[in-house]
């Protein structure tokens, strides 16, 4: 597809550039391209036009080897809800286990304070729980 892309608009590239470098052309068969087909179009548009070598490289593409591979995906609602154990942990550290103190601090009522704790499987007496990656 890479190859069809550069030839339908060879017209449009850097005249310098002849052609895509084996590097460049392993690194997209292995992306994810989560773009789908337009990220490929303009990625490889912008490459033709903006290189300046006889092949487009992978640094041309912004494209990183592995890469995509390194980015890990991580749902909303699971950030929603570390953010809201991480600031439930930290009110509580900064009250010295107050309930009340600490809702106040995070700006909820304490039977909201109390609906959360028992939902992040906060123990009263023994402050926040720990994980393996706490």
């Amino acid at each position: 597809m890479a190859q069809f892309f550069f030839d339908t608009f060879s017209a449009d590239k850097n005249p310098k550039v002849k052609g895509l470098s084996s590097s460049a052309l392993a690194v997209m068969r292995e992306y994810d391209w989560p773009g789908n087909v337009r990220e490929l179009f303009n990625r490889l548009r912008q490459a033709m036009v903006m290189s300046e070598n006889t092949l487009i490289s992978v640094a041309d593409l912004g494209l990183t080897p592995g890469a995509h591979r390194e980015v890990s995906v991580i749902r909303l609602e699971a950030a929603r809800a570390a953010a809201e154990r991480h600031a439930i942990a930290e009110a509580l550290l900064r009250s010295a286990n107050n309930v009340s103190e600490a809702a106040v601090r995070l700006g909820i009522t304490r039977s909201t304070m109390y609906r959360l704790l028992d939902k992040h499987g906060f123990k009263e007496s023994q402050g926040p729980p720990h994980s393996a990656g706490d």
